[in-house]
């Protein structure tokens, strides 16, 4: 297994959007399926409750097989997640992997894939600006709802993926909002961060207050460092 932290992780993802000559928003997975050539994408409804989508691997290429019941930008997420076990995974000793919205097992290579792609819809720099440009006039919750809806549009992910953004970098976006200039940011895993006291208080808790805490991780674990 090849080991990434969440700032490598997200490097890495970087060179892949640069590979697949991707340069504004909104950043289209089946785009860059196409353009790694060896991936083949189709769809059915899955009868198994809460899963996402498959990724097969075998000697004619990577196959992806998403779950037609979920909505598109749901599947917008679920191929950038198979994506990013096919370009990230592909050496490890599998050949298949189910990937459901309960995590259960794998958890690192899930949360890699899911962080991955994550990153690649939502890059942080960008988030982060867009952040910075709009703070001063979100005064209430339905504020922060409209500006999470609007770059839900803008990246052409679901509000849900925009919510948890804001949890999963909720430092890096208080270190930007306090001064630090985007490409200075220190991009932290949630456990170094309680580890050292760094934990902040996320958009999500600063509007929500109580209710802020139904936002959970897509994945329960990070990077681990």
């Amino acid at each position: 297994m090849i080991y990434y932290n969440k700032k490598q992780l997200y490097d890495k993802v970087n060179e892949f959007r640069a590979k697949w000559q991707m340069r504004k928003a909104p950043y289209d997975p089946y785009e860059a399926c196409r353009k790694e050539k060896r991936i083949t994408i189709d769809e059915m409804p899955y009868k198994t409750k809460g899963v996402r989508g498959m990724l097969k691997i075998d000697e004619t290429g990577h196959h992806i097989l998403l779950n037609s019941v979920r909505t598109k930008t749901e599947q917008n997420f679920d191929l950038a997640h198979e994506l990013m076990h096919s370009v990230l995974h592909a050496s490890e000793d599998r050949t298949a992997f189910l990937c459901s919205l309960r995590i259960t097992r794998n958890h690192y290579l899930e949360w890699q894939a899911n962080e991955g792609a994550a990153e690649f819809l939502v890059p942080y720099r960008e988030f982060l600006q867009d952040i910075r440009g709009i703070k001063e006039s979100l005064r209430t919750e339905d504020d922060l709802y409209s500006f999470k809806f609007s770059e839900a549009v803008k990246f052409r992910v679901s509000v849900q993926t925009i919510t948890y953004r804001l949890e999963t970098l909720r430092y890096e976006i208080r270190q930007n909002l306090g001064g630090i200039a985007v490409e200075d940011v220190a991009v932290v895993s949630n456990k170094a961060q309680l580890a050292t006291a760094m934990a902040a208080l996320s958009l999500n808790e600063e509007y929500y207050g109580k209710k802020a805490r139904k936002f959970k991780p897509l994945c329960v674990c990070d990077d681990g460092v």
